[in-house]
């Protein structure tokens, strides 16, 4: 009897939980709604902005993990990082729409929202899929890094992650197995070099998650160990002040590495 008490009276609190969950989440879509959107700052403010930050991470993750996929908010994101000072992004999304996307839906809006923001200041945005080698950049460019502002940007989807993990693991045992290499000899360094999602990059120091979703579907594993993940307001497009203040509440965590 008392089993069944505590069964109903725990599903009671996950109802009443989801349902406060669901009538906040509401009530500040119709605040965000009906409020004023600001403009997004000029360049010269955003750089500012982005140098007086405590610490900015070399590479910044965003995991997708909503329905609908808004392509503003992944272009502004990519382009307030680069005037940030942040050279590498990796966009995570589970089923691989968004490098499905890339070429129809990507490069459109990187190329409008990047001749708003930058206007003539050379910009280059190279577009990579897993571990690939950067494609055409969203202005043009070659993707060698000449510009002033210049970011490489993964497109990554499930098979980069657990896959990865998977196709390194067996790799190394063919090599074990073929007598190629010590079993004794494989450690995590190891390991990690074996990896070819976002090869020869920094691990990411920072995941912005966008989506209600409570789970990050894979996002690169292994990188992900010392990865600060912070979820970013419902609202689509993402303002800028959004980012901004994803960026500082990350400048203020104090990482102990697992001390």
């Amino acid at each position: 009897m008392k089993q069944l008490l505590y069964s109903l009276l725990l599903k009671l609190l996950h109802l009443l939980f989801t349902c406060a969950e669901l009538v906040y989440g509401a009530v500040q879509r119709l605040m965000w709604q009906f409020s004023r959107v600001p403009v997004t700052p000029p360049l010269a403010d955003i750089c500012a902005n982005g140098q007086q930050l405590a610490k900015r991470p070399e590479h910044l993750g965003v995991i997708i993990v909503e329905k609908d996929i808004c392509w503003q908010t992944l272009a502004d994101i990519i382009l307030w990082s680069t005037a940030y000072g942040i050279h590498y992004v990796s966009l995570y999304d589970r089923s691989g729409r968004v490098r499905a996307g890339s070429e129809q839906q990507l490069r459109p809006h990187l190329e409008r929202r990047r001749r708003a923001l930058f206007g003539a200041v050379p910009c280059t945005v190279s577009l990579m899929e897993g571990g690939a080698e950067p494609g055409p950049t969203a202005n043009g460019h070659s993707g060698d890094g000449d510009g002033q502002y210049h970011v490489s940007v993964a497109l990554l989807w499930e098979p980069d992650g657990v896959g990865d993990m998977v196709a390194a693991a067996r790799r190394l045992c063919s090599e074990v197995a073929s007598g190629a290499r010590r079993a004794d000899s494989i450690d995590r360094h190891m390991f990690g070099d074996q990896l070819r999602a976002a090869a020869a990059w920094p691990d990411p120091a920072l995941a912005i998650k966008l989506g209600p979703v409570r789970a990050l579907l894979g996002y690169l594993p292994w990188q992900l160990r010392l990865t600060e993940v912070l979820d970013a307001p419902p609202r689509r497009p993402l303002l800028y002040r959004d980012f901004h203040r994803l960026l500082t509440a990350y400048g203020g965590i104090q990482q102990r590495m697992g001390t």
